[in-house]
């Protein structure tokens, strides 16, 4: 069965700026197009789930967030000769309890029935605790939480069911 490691995208994939649509302000997390390529050399597909309220809040539209993707996945083959499996993206924010939005399963789910991902194998990484939420909810079985602005990271211990990381090269070691 497949595989997977599921980026979330801001934080992991780029720095957060705050509701990035341009591309040109996208500048990558120290480390990211390492584990993509590492990742990718352990038979790992690449697959992307990312929360943008931006959308519903109406900062930006669908086509910019599509637009966008098509450039940094163009530019992460570019740079590391791997090509992203898949974005998913919710364009949801809190108050519209959609089944998408992380901490909820929806996008994983949707990766895993169109690609027959096994999920206990895979991977995923965010700096969110409701990034590694959806992951342990959806089955994923190893679930990673990098250090952020978003968490205190001293209070947020390992536990059985995720893993902290300081820095992205961290993972290199599982």
């Amino acid at each position: 069965m497949k595989k997977a490691l599921f980026l979330d995208r801001d934080g992991i994939i780029n720095i957060d700026t705050g509701h990035l649509y341009l591309f040109e302000d996208v500048e990558y997390v120290a480390g990211i197009l390492l584990v993509i390529q590492e990742f990718n050399n352990r038979g790992y597909n690449i697959v992307v789930v990312t929360n943008q309220a931006g959308i519903s809040k109406g900062l930006y539209g669908i086509k910019s967030v599509e637009k966008l993707h098509n450039l940094m996945r163009e530019d992460i083959l570019k740079k590391t000769g791997v090509e992203i499996k898949d974005w998913l993206f919710c364009p949801h924010q809190d108050s519209d309890n959609c089944a998408c939005r992380k901490p909820k399963i929806g996008m994983i789910l949707r990766a895993q029935e169109k690609y027959q991902f096994d999920l206990n194998s895979s991977y995923l990484i965010g700096d969110k605790l409701s990034d590694v939420e959806a992951g342990i909810s959806s089955g994923v079985g190893n679930c990673f939480l990098l250090k952020s602005e978003y968490f205190d990271f001293n209070t947020v211990f390992n536990r059985k069911n995720f893993t902290r990381l300081h820095n992205l090269s961290e993972l290199l070691t599982y």
